[in-house]
């Protein structure tokens, strides 16, 4: 089964409240953030393990994703 690569725009107090449940469904992995604040990055790369961008059209433009959730 092919899994859907999904990256999240914004790290702050909505993506705290549906990261865990998103990382449960089977078939999405949670493969990419952008965020501004390098803290919420590092804390979502050691969580996750994706790739943390600080840029979100520079997310959208990689290949890390196939989807995004904007949780701002």
């Amino acid at each position: 089964m092919r899994r859907l690569k999904l990256g999240i725009a914004g790290l702050g107090a909505a993506s705290r409240q549906i990261l865990p449940q998103v990382k449960e469904v089977p078939g999405i992995e949670l493969s990419a953030a952008a965020d501004f604040r390098s803290e919420a990055l590092e804390e979502f790369k050691q969580e996750y393990h994706g790739k943390a961008f600080a840029d979100v059209r520079e997310m959208c433009e990689s290949d890390e994703i196939d989807a995004v959730w904007i949780a701002t």
